[in-house]
């Protein structure tokens, strides 16, 4: 899911048609919905993991990771911050909201920040 506008869906599609070839496939909520919206979307999909991508370093991210979390406590979540290096503090600060994981890259997939 997007966390803010078409940039973060744009890296979603993006990734999409890399994990494609992989036989994955991702489920795009649409960017800028309420949050209401966005988990409404979620629990209707019922996904095996949640990607929450983010391309700024917001409050944004953080309360959505929250909320998803209380929804979804069982489903995996895990924040791409595509682009940019994660700090400890950001990293911390999501994984005690819930994330799974914090990832810059996808060559990060499948490692694990938050045990």
């Amino acid at each position: 899911m997007p966390v803010r506008d078409g940039a973060d869906r744009v890296v979603l599609a993006t990734l999409n048609h890399v994990l494609q070839r992989d036989g994955y496939r991702l489920q795009i909520v649409p960017a800028g919905a309420l949050v209401a919206e966005t988990l409404a979307a979620v629990q209707t999909m019922n996904p095996a993991s949640i990607l929450v991508s983010s391309l700024e370093e917001s409050g944004r991210a953080r309360h959505l990771v929250k909320r998803l979390r209380t929804v979804c406590p069982e489903i995996p979540i895990v924040v791409g911050r595509w682009g940019l290096q994660a700090s400890s503090k950001l990293r911390a600060d999501l994984c005690a909201a819930g994330a799974d994981d914090v990832v810059t890259t996808l060559a990060q997939r499948g490692t694990t920040c938050c045990a």
